[in-house]
């Protein structure tokens, strides 16, 4: 038995009395006269006490100045050295600001100068600092999440949108771009204080980076934004949106894709995919705007899968465990494989025999025997011809059979296998999965009439 068992209530005023309660650091700081902004981001318990509302801490935390130093460390550069001033005052002071503390937010919305040294992060050449970035990135974040108004305000005021372009690059920048878009659509309902984004010609911005001027990170970053503009329009109707269907920007982006980097036609033909994806016309219908727009310059993409092969960033040939590949296929000949295979999945004849037109159908059948180890190649040109054997197209299934020798190959494809599973210690052919589950298609489309004939 304990030394205060029995009376439960005698026990805790026996415990309390003699002091075996320990006082918080913290509130023996704030107990003193005079005590400084760096004993308390040095505490522990700082950031729970935030939370917990500490009348006396929020106090000192709300002061112009107090707010300044915070901003200072959370996201100022600096060279000193220690480990304190480097990686903890900055984490701490991001945290403490990001604790949604509605008198730390007022003191800023009342002090230009605060909202000067806040966007000062933008003001700074690339690259930005990803540390201080992201800490930058998550206040302002919370700064949109809780003074929504204030701060869309603030933004626009100091020309905030063409300063977090200059930064796209940056993950966080990003990041915060997106989520300024996204409160724009949230709130565009009460008012028109919002125009501004949308007459900044922010589409246009977002495309020109994609130039070769600017890097693959950038390329990357961009297409993540447009793509995520498309994503608003599944729950609003989204202004951005319909700008990017637009044709002219539509064409732009086509001409960074066909005559860009590697990494603008890479990222660039996520970013069609995703305005394909929501444009989908009926089989026997005029396809809407932007798949005519495609359709037109098919024929560049189809060129891709040539030029690509002498441009591969592998180089002319990559030696790998199966053997020597010279070329590589690349992920730009793949990614335009990628393409077509979501203009088949439209089901739209137009789109379909202007693809047997260019021989696409043959063209990748021949890579996804030429590169026989490559399941990603396989997976791609195995749903392509899934969605044509799948149409309602037949007479335009047999021409497609006929002229790419569709079921040649396959039969080819397996006294290959055969072959090479006959030599000592034989390998089966890497597509032959993908063979077998083709080879199914064709015999379960053979009952519409003339495909059999084809076969």
């Amino acid at each position: 038995m304990g030394p205060f068992a029995g009376n439960t209530v005698e026990s805790v005023e026996m415990f309390w009395r003699f002091g075996f309660h320990q006082a918080s650091p913290l509130e023996s700081i704030l107990e003193k006269d005079n005590f400084t902004l760096i004993e308390l981001l040095d505490e522990e318990d700082v950031l729970q006490e935030c939370k917990a509302l500490n009348r006396k801490l929020v106090e000192f935390l709300a002061q112009p100045s107090v707010v300044s130093d915070l901003l200072t460390y959370a996201i100022a550069e600096t060279t000193d050295q220690d480990p304190k001033i480097q990686y903890k005052y900055p984490f701490v002071a991001c945290e403490v600001l990001s604790s949604e503390l509605t008198a730390v937010f007022d003191t800023i919305f009342a002090h230009d100068h605060l909202q000067d040294q806040l966007f000062s992060v933008l003001d700074r050449d690339e690259p930005l600092n990803p540390l201080l970035a992201g800490y930058f990135s998550k206040i302002v974040t919370c700064l949109l999440n809780r003074k929504t108004y204030e701060t869309l305000a603030v933004m626009q005021r100091k020309d905030m949108l063409a300063r977090l372009l200059q930064h796209v690059g940056t993950f966080s920048i990003m990041e915060l771009l997106l989520k300024l878009l996204h409160e724009t659509e949230e709130m565009r309902g009460p008012g028109e204080e919002l125009e501004w984004i949308y007459n900044s010609d922010l589409v246009e911005k977002l495309l020109e980076r994609f130039s070769p001027d600017h890097k693959s990170d950038v390329h990357a970053h961009v297409a993540q934004v447009l793509i995520g503009i498309l994503h608003m329009s599944n729950s609003c109707s989204c202004t951005l949106t319909t700008q990017i269907r637009e044709p002219h920007y539509v064409n732009m982006l086509i001409d960074y894709i066909v005559g860009g980097r590697a990494s603008a036609h890479q990222h660039g033909i996520s970013v069609l995919i995703e305005i394909l994806n929501q444009e989908r016309p009926k089989p026997d219908q005029d396809g809407p705007t932007v798949v005519n727009q495609v359709l037109n310059r098919l024929d560049d993409f189809v060129k891709l899968l040539e030029s690509a092969a002498s441009a591969c960033i592998l180089g002319d040939e990559v030696t790998t465990t199966h053997g020597v590949l010279r070329p590589p296929l690349g992920s730009t000949r793949l990614k335009t494989i990628e393409l077509f295979v979501e203009m088949t999945a439209l089901v739209h004849r137009p789109v379909m025999e202007e693809l047997h037109k260019l021989e696409v159908f043959k063209k990748c059948l021949g890579l996804f025997m030429r590169y026989e180890m490559n399941n990603f190649l396989h997976n791609m040109v195995m749903k392509m011809f899934d969605a044509l054997l799948e149409s309602p197209f037949d007479d335009l299934k047999v021409q497609v059979l006929q002229s790419c020798g569709l079921v040649e190959q396959l039969v080819e494809a397996h006294r290959l296998n055969q072959q090479a599973l006959d030599t000592a210690r034989g390998i089966r052919k890497g597509y032959m999965g993908h063979v077998t589950r083709l080879s199914n298609t064709v015999l379960a489309a053979a009952h519409v009439p003339g495909a059999a004939a084809a076969a």
